[in-house]
């Protein structure tokens, strides 16, 4: 008996007694079968059963264990390679041992297949499937199905994913399908983000809306939201109150600063650009206070100077009236001094005419005096003869007389002439005397006039060319003192300018005044500290002592016209201060 016909019959005896084992107890009836037959038949079969286990036990217990160690092995999970088959097991056994080897590479093969895929899912790749293609039967349906499960997981995932990113988008009313089962669960945490992502962005819509309305006071409630949404929300609530506190304390401080109070400042604690923002209004209200101090001070030190100039304008346009009348009285001297000087220069070449004629009628005076000593010399000479004659002639009559007496009577007559003509020759020789006396004083006195005819000569020349270079000068000094006549016209027309510019400076500063004081009446709306109200006064004498320390401008003097009568007061000019042309 082979082994293939002895398991045959071993299978039939155990199917009999399997059969006859698990005939339900219907169908015993339906055979009309007694119950002793039905035991009977059953136990025999258990019988024959043992025999042929006991019989059997040996040639396929070890087939047996192995087929049982793989089908525990499989049942376990374990698909590592198995040990080889003993070479006795053959028939049903071995290829009960081969079938379940090759399920258990089947099973293996999809084990790592799956493998393969979750290591391609878990490096991002999706769409990675198991090959289904090399399986048959239910291993590749039951492959199918696994690819259909990832395939169905995925899909829902990537419409969670595309419900999201449209989230992400700011799409938060994006649609998302009701998925079935267990699967709700996506749908309801997708809705609950939505309603949550929602909620946020109400409330922050709300604050927004809140804020560009002005209406700062507004808060989202923080208890409608949870988690990190709650500090969101916080956060937000706590950066309006951060920015509110020091915008409020601004606020009041322009509200103050809108009624003109300057003592209130923001005094919150501001960070970042709120405490640029703090600082600024602080800074306003300071750099006001000090505006408003200086002003003040300004104002009243304006007001001052305002009456100081008025008086000072008053002065100068009385001081300009004054200076313009001296200026006309200086033009019309001036004119005068013009026409003297043409008068000057018109006697001076009249002079120079006479001073040359002069000239030449000294020199022919010189030469007629020296003709005139020479006949006087001419003449004492022919008087010293007339004096001998005389004294000849005296002799004469002297002896005539001698002569006479000695004639006696007869020379009687003779005597008297001689007696005269001694007479006449006395008179004559004393007559002589005189006139010779007389001649020499005159030559002596021709001489004298003749050297200073000569002396009198180049001095009436040097007075001829004195008169030109005077004449010259007077021309100059007349075109000088046309060019000053005309300075002193433009001086008068500014003069005048300058005394209206004075009234109308004084006009101005009464107006100054009056808007000064206005000015410190606009002032007096904001409200000073003690330091700042302390502050003005000594701003105000600060700028008054700035104004009372420049030089005051001194009304000019009135020109003093001066005494010019006629030419000779031409020599008190200075011609230095003129320019020569």
């Amino acid at each position: 008996m082979n082994h293939t016909s002895l398991a045959t019959r071993i299978g039939a005896c155990f199917g009999i007694a399997a059969v006859a084992l698990t005939l339900p107890w219907s169908l015993v009836q339906t055979l009309r079968l007694s119950f002793a037959e039905a035991w009977g038949l059953a136990a025999g079969a258990l019988v024959l059963v043992a025999v042929l286990a006991a019989w059997l036990a040996a040639s396929i217990a070890r087939p047996a264990r192995l087929a049982l160690a793989q089908a525990e092995s499989l049942a376990a999970g374990d698909l590592r390679e198995p040990p080889a088959a003993s070479p006795a097991a053959g028939g049903e056994l071995g290829q009960l041992l081969a079938a379940q080897q090759a399920l258990r590479g089947k099973l293996a093969w999809m084990a790592e297949d799956l493998r393969r895929v979750a290591r391609a899912h878990d490096a991002g790749d999706i769409d990675a499937v198991m090959d289904s293609l090399v399986l048959k039967g239910d291993l590749a349906a039951m492959a199918q199905g696994i690819n259909q499960l990832v395939g169905s997981h995925i899909a829902v995932k990537k419409k969670a994913m595309a419900c999201v990113a449209e989230f992400g988008r700011g799409n938060f009313n994006a649609s998302l399908e009701a998925f079935p089962g267990k699967k709700a669960f996506i749908n309801d945490t997708i809705e609950q983000v939505r309603a949550h992502l929602q909620a946020l962005i109400a409330d922050t819509s709300m604050l927004v809306d809140a804020a560009a309305e002005g209406r700062l006071e507004v808060r989202a409630e923080a208890q409608r939201h949870h988690g990190d949404f709650r500090r969101i929300v916080d956060g937000i609530n706590d950066t309006l109150n951060a920015i509110v506190e020091p915008v409020d304390a601004v606020g009041t401080t322009l509200k103050a600063l809108s009624i003109g109070d300057l003592t209130r400042t923001v005094d919150v604690d501001c960070r970042g650009q709120l405490k640029a923002l703090c600082d600024a209004a602080n800074f306003t209200v300071a750099k006001l206070v000090e505006v408003v101090t200086d002003v003040n001070g300004g104002a009243q030190s304006l007001a001052g100077a305002s009456e100081e100039v008025s008086a000072t304008a008053q002065t100068l346009s009385q001081a300009a009236s004054e200076q313009a009348a001296g200026v006309e009285e200086t033009s019309a001297s001036l004119e005068q001094m013009t026409a003297s000087i043409k008068q000057n220069s018109d006697n001076a070449k009249v002079t120079d005419g006479i001073a040359a004629k002069s000239a030449t009628e000294a020199a022919e005076g010189g030469e007629a005096v020296k003709a005139t000593v020479a006949a006087m010399k001419q003449i004492a000479q022919k008087i010293g003869i007339i004096d001998d004659i005389a004294y000849q002639t005296n002799l004469l009559a002297l002896n005539a007389a001698i002569e006479a007496a000695r004639a006696g009577e007869h020379g009687k007559g003779f005597a008297v002439v001689a007696a005269e003509v001694r007479k006449l020759a006395e008179r004559s020789q004393v007559a002589a005397q005189e006139i010779s006396d007389v001649a020499g004083s005159s030559v002596e006195l021709a001489e004298r006039a003749g050297r200073l005819l000569d002396e009198m000569v180049p001095n009436i020349r040097r007075t001829s060319d004195l008169v030109q270079e005077i004449t010259a000068a007077s021309e100059e000094q007349s075109s000088g003192v046309g060019q000053i006549n005309a300075a002193v016209n433009q001086l008068s027309q500014t003069t005048q300018q300058n005394a209206s510019g004075s009234e109308e400076l004084a006009a101005t500063a009464e107006q100054m005044s009056s808007q000064a004081e206005q000015l410190r009446q606009t002032m007096s709306f904001f409200k000073l500290d003690g330091a700042g109200q302390a502050h003005a006064p000594a701003a105000a004498a600060t700028a008054r002592r700035g104004v009372l320390s420049a030089p005051t401008a001194q009304p000019p003097r009135a020109l003093q016209q001066p005494a010019l009568a006629g030419a000779g007061h031409a020599s008190a000019i200075d011609e230095r201060q003129f320019v020569r042309y």
